[in-house]
């Protein structure tokens, strides 16, 4: 459709270091997995709450760190050539992480996520 990359779909004022409930962490992971696909889809640079997504942070503060291979992530993320694979290892990821918040009663928080990459995805425009 060839519709220009903006910035302005990024989520640049969600400060991922305030985020101090279940609830906005989910939110924030949902949000920011759409930022990092978008900027993938472009072949633009990761941006700073991206890289803190990427860092496994917000991800080890809720616990879900263990189902990310940030290593591989990153480096796909960094080698555009690679968008099938990143966004594989993305979907795969986050369904284990449904699976695994399932299981553990836990279940509103994989909503949430579905929810913010949801309510991200439908302010990009389509490409």
């Amino acid at each position: 459709m060839s519709v220009p990359f903006s910035s302005d779909y990024l989520a640049s004022s969600l400060d991922p270091n305030k985020q101090q409930t279940a609830f906005d962490k989910a939110l924030t992971l949902g949000i920011l997995g759409a930022d990092l696909g978008y900027l993938n889809m472009y072949e633009r640079q990761v941006r700073p709450s991206i890289s803190f997504l990427l860092s496994g942070s917000l991800l080890r503060e809720s616990g879900l760190a263990s189902f990310f291979d940030f290593e591989t992530i990153k480096r796909l993320s960094l080698n555009r050539s690679n968008l099938d694979s990143l966004l594989f290892l993305s979907i795969d990821s986050y369904t284990q992480i449904d699976k695994y918040l399932r299981d553990n009663d836990r279940g509103q928080l994989s909503a949430l996520m579905i929810i913010g990459y949801g309510l991200k995805l439908n302010t990009l425009p389509p490409r």
